[in-house]
């Protein structure tokens, strides 16, 4: 009879039928022991009867009683086992209420769990994002397993026993196949579970790996960009152009230390985004826009260092140029500065005529060390700072020389003018000098050895005309 209790336990779907059945049962045999206790007592009056008709004979009352003691214990016995087996069934039917509710329940958050995976969303690269469905996935579904791995197991013992008492038949299979679809349905999840949580933990230690390095390297780049920012690569000045070189100098070497930091963060990128199922053109744009900054950082650096070293070529030039059209202008103006009257000096006249136009011709020859400081000068001026105190001192030297050699050379023609007229006039006046004193020594020894003025009218006229003749040589 438990094996037909056992049986219909697994037809039926309703715990209260079994309250019933189990009720039924126990009210059916309990009305026929009723029954037979009721006839049992009007039996015992039948043998109160005989007894009283044998006179109480001792053989009768106990061949009586005997047979009454005997029914009744049966009886007894009987509705022992009747309470016993109530018992059982009642043990039974809790045990049936416990494992259908425990397998309600886990089918239920079976189904929930079931749920959570099959409509979790694509893994993401955003560490943000993926960090979050990974404590999901632990605390919806991987916790649960957990939680519910003992409760699946004393089902999956309980539904095991409950086969073996079972009799062969639809029922028992179908029990039995309810329970391998459970037990499958249980270790898919477990399987399906385990697979995501480890892809979520390798795209999350991707982009952690990912997150950290580019942290650390778009860090390090706002920093080396603020450097460049504040790098003017032209200065007029050539100790300012040996620092910003030094810089750059710098910068160059950190940017080709951090080459290895880029390429590790260009393969986190990469393994990121292979790895990832969502916003992997999330981490695509922020690596390009991290390529493009750490470009634009190389090219400005490269670009700067290529001015500054052009910057040096011409102010070399612009030195080079400078130096010899500043001597060629001290000299001329010492030379006009150093000007004293001459006299009658014609060779001191001539010594200064002499140097004046060597230094006209000096200055002709500086034309092209004057075009060259200009162009020297200009380049410079338009690659540099407008304020920079450098910048203002090369401006004012370039119009302070182009000043002078427009000036110089125009004082030098002048002087040049003044020294050929005065030694004009000195050697006018030198050579005068010289025929007069050269003309005195005769015409005083010919003064001195006329003869006395004579008496005589023939003489004194001859005397005369010599006389005249004299005075007009002097004349």
């Amino acid at each position: 009879m438990l094996g037909l209790v056992y049986a219909l336990c697994f037809v039926c779907d309703k715990v209260i039928y079994w309250f019933f059945l189990f009720n039924l049962i126990q009210q059916n045999l309990q009305n026929e022991i009723a029954k037979q206790r009721a006839a049992l007592d009007r039996t015992n009056d039948l043998g109160k009867v005989i007894i009283d008709n044998s006179g109480d004979n001792p053989l009768v009352v106990a061949d009586v009683q005997g047979k009454l003691t005997k029914v009744r214990v049966q009886l007894d016995r009987l509705d022992a086992r009747i309470e016993q087996r109530h018992a059982i069934l009642q043990n039974i039917l809790l045990q049936i209420q416990v494992y259908d509710v425990m397998l309600d329940e886990f089918v239920t958050k079976l189904e929930e769990m079931e749920d959570e995976v099959n409509k979790f969303r694509p893994i993401s690269a955003i560490l943000e994002i993926v960090s979050e469905q990974k404590e999901h996935i632990q605390r919806s579904v991987s916790d649960n397993i957990t939680r519910k791995q003992p409760v699946f197991d004393k089902i999956l013992e309980d539904g095991h026993g409950m086969l073996e008492r079972m009799e062969a038949g639809d029922e028992k299979d179908a029990q039995k196949e309810k329970l391998e679809q459970m037990e499958t349905r249980w270790n898919e999840i477990k399987e399906k579970t385990a697979d995501m949580q480890k892809r979520v933990q390798v795209v999350h230690e991707a982009s952690q790996k990912y997150d950290q390095r580019a942290t650390n390297f778009r860090e390090w780049l706002q920093d080396a960009e603020k450097k460049v920012s504040k790098i003017y690569p032209v200065s007029c000045d050539d100790n300012e152009l040996d620092e910003r070189l030094v810089e750059l100098d710098g910068l160059a070497s950190e940017i080709e230390s951090h080459n290895l930091d880029f390429d590790e963060l260009n393969e986190s990128a990469s393994t990121l985004t292979d790895v990832c199922q969502a916003d992997g053109d999330v981490i695509k744009a922020d690596f390009n826009e991290l390529k493009s900054r750490w470009d634009a950082l190389q090219t400005a650096v490269l670009e700067k260092k290529i001015k500054v070293e052009e910057a040096k070529e011409a102010f070399e030039k612009y030195q080079s140029a400078l130096q010899p059209v500043q001597e060629a202008f001290t000299q001329a103006e010492d030379a006009l500065a150093s000007h004293k009257p001459a006299g009658t000096d014609a060779d001191k006249i001539q010594q200064e005529l002499e140097q004046i136009k060597a230094l006209v011709s000096t200055l002709d020859e500086r034309k092209g060390d004057i075009k060259q400081l200009n162009q020297s000068g200009q380049q410079l001026l338009q690659q540099a700072e407008d304020d920079a105190p450098s910048t203002l001192s090369v401006k004012e030297q370039l119009v302070s020389t182009n000043g002078k050699f427009k000036d110089l050379p125009t004082r030098l023609s002048d002087r040049q003018k003044e020294l050929e007229k005065a030694l004009e006039d000195t050697l006018q006046f030198n050579s005068s000098l010289a025929e007069i004193e050269q003309w005195l020594p005769e015409t005083v020894e010919t003064v001195e050895a006329l003869e006395p003025v004579s008496s005589e009218p023939e003489n004194l006229k001859e005397q005369i005309r010599e006389t005249e003749a004299l005075h007009d040589g002097v004349k």
